[in-house]
């Protein structure tokens, strides 16, 4: 787009303004933030063709002059994983479409089939979740890795080692100065 000659005002409208936002802006930034917050990955986010390209808001997150954007974009993940968190044992208790109903043969009774579809497709759900959890936070969901041993078995480090081939040089030195 051209700009208009200086002293000419822009006949261009706001509907007519090609391309997505690129400048930072603190309600950008807020609803990134809130969306972020409430579930949503950065790329189902950038898909607003009202809000900038994902490569824009990683240009902001890198940006030393914007640091509070990325502070508060790291909390509003946290939450987000804390909420993935909470979701876990919705979708792991959720059993509505393990089974569904099936006709066999034509003008015979339907019959519940287990859906096996359904269920490996919510352990996909499961698993995910859990794998991205013992990453984002693994402090809290990450597997226990416990180097240290309790009071009935506490851990003990034994050191031995043996100098042999000292001791083969040794006994040549000794012998070598008795000639």
């Amino acid at each position: 787009m051209t700009q208009p000659p200086k002293g000419v005002e822009s006949t261009a409208t706001k509907e007519s303004k090609m391309g997505r936002p690129s400048i930072y802006s603190e309600e950008i930034a807020k609803i990134v933030c809130r969306e972020t917050a409430e579930g949503k990955s950065l790329r189902s986010i950038c898909e607003n063709k009202d809000l900038p390209h994902r490569r824009t808001i990683m240009y902001w997150l890198q940006d030393d002059d914007k640091t509070d954007f990325f502070h508060r974009y790291t909390r509003a993940k946290l939450i987000r994983a804390e909420c993935m968190a909470d979701d876990l044992l919705d979708i792991a208790d959720d059993s509505v479409n393990d089974y569904m109903e099936m006709q066999k043969e034509e003008g015979a009774a339907p019959v519940l089939a287990y859906n096996k579809e359904n269920v490996n497709r919510t352990r996909i759900r499961v698993d995910t979740r859990k794998w991205y959890l013992g990453k984002v936070l693994p402090k809290v969901y990450g597997d226990a890795l416990k180097l240290s041993g309790d009071e009935d078995n506490p851990l003990q480090h034994n050191h031995t080692h043996e100098f042999k081939p000292w001791d083969d040089i040794l006994d040549k030195l000794k012998a070598s100065q008795k000639k």
